[in-house]
C-alpha cells in the first residue's frame, strides 16, 4: 500500500510541465492548421489567376485574329489608283471606328515607305522596331506581328503587317 500511495502523488511541477507541453502542442497544431489553410488559399489564388490569364490570352488571340481577318480582307492590288486609295481610306476608317485600340492603318510600300496613311499624314517612313513586322511579313509571305516595342509617345505597341 505504501507504494500505491507514493505513485498516485503528483507534484505541482509535473502538472506545470504537462500543461506547458499540452499548450505547446496546441500552438503547434494551430500553427500547422494555419499553414495548411494559407497554402490552400494561395493555391486557389494562383489557380484563379492562371484561369484568368488563359481567358485573357484566348480573348486577345480571338480579337487579334479578327483584326487580322479584317485587314486581310482590305488588301488591294498594285498599282495604286485613285479608286483604290478611296477604298483604302473607307476600309481603314471602318476598321478604326470598329476597333478603338487600332492607332494607325497604313499602306506601306517597299523599304518601309508609307504610301497611304488613314490619318492622311505624309512623308512617313517606317524604321527600326516599327519596320520589324513588315520585314517578317515580306520574308514569310503571310501576315506577321512585330514584338512589342516602345513607341515615340512612350506607350507600348505592336504592329500587324499583311503582305
Amino acid at each position: 500500500m505504501i507504494l500505491s500511495e507514493h505513485a498516485s502523488h503528483v507534484t505541482p511541477r509535473r502538472l506545470w510541465v504537462a500543461a506547458s507541453l499540452i499548450l505547446v502542442g496546441l500552438l503547434v497544431a494551430l500553427g500547422g492548421l494555419f499553414w495548411v489553410v494559407y497554402k490552400d488559399w494561395r493555391d486557389e489564388q494562383r489557380d484563379g489567376l492562371i484561369q484568368e490569364l488563359l481567358w485573357l490570352d484566348q480573348s486577345l488571340r480571338l480579337h487579334l485574329e479578327n483584326h487580322q481577318q479584317s485587314v486581310e480582307s482590305m488588301q488591294l492590288d498594285m498599282p495604286l489608283t485613285q479608286a483604290q486609295s478611296r477604298r483604302f481610306f473607307a476600309a481603314a476608317a471602318l476598321l478604326q471606328r470598329e476597333s478603338k485600340e487600332i492607332e494607325a492603318v497604313q499602306w506601306v510600300g517597299p523599304r518601309g515607305a508609307v504610301l497611304l496613311d488613314a490619318q492622311k499624314r505624309t512623308g512617313l517612313q517606317l524604321g527600326g522596331d516599327a519596320y520589324d513586322a513588315l520585314w517578317r511579313a515580306e520574308r514569310l509571305g503571310r501576315s506577321a506581328y512585330s514584338p512589342p516595342y516602345l513607341g515615340p509617345d512612350g506607350k507600348y505597341r505592336f504592329d500587324l503587317a499583311v503582305p
